[in-house]
């Protein structure tokens, strides 16, 4: 994952202000779940990943659980390094669609 400049701090404002969105996605493709997640603020800022596990329980839908997971942990990282105990957060699933329906 690659932070913008200010190293999360505006998505880290969003999420104390109660207006924090995220999106991601999660995918299945050469037999393995991977995932995307952006965020949506004034600096955006993507991860991606591929989740781990044995070859015969990947799907799209772990693919799909890992981005929200990807999400999650991210912003309590993100959280923690900047002080933020109070916040909420929208996070989209199927990163087009999610984009198009919630922002």
């Amino acid at each position: 994952m690659q932070l913008p400049p200010n190293n999360g701090a505006s998505f880290v404002s969003d999420i104390a202000n109660n207006n924090g969105k995220m999106v991601c996605d999660g995918s299945f493709k050469f037999g393995r779940s991977s995932l995307a997640f952006l965020s949506i603020s004034k600096e955006n800022f993507i991860g991606t990943n591929i989740v781990p596990g044995r070859i015969e329980d990947q799907s799209a839908y772990r693919g799909e659980l890992g981005g929200i997971l990807g999400s999650l942990v991210t912003m309590k990282i993100l959280c923690k390094q900047f002080g933020v105990t109070h916040g909420t957060v929208t996070i989209g699933v199927d990163c087009e669609g999610a984009l198009t329906c919630y922002f």
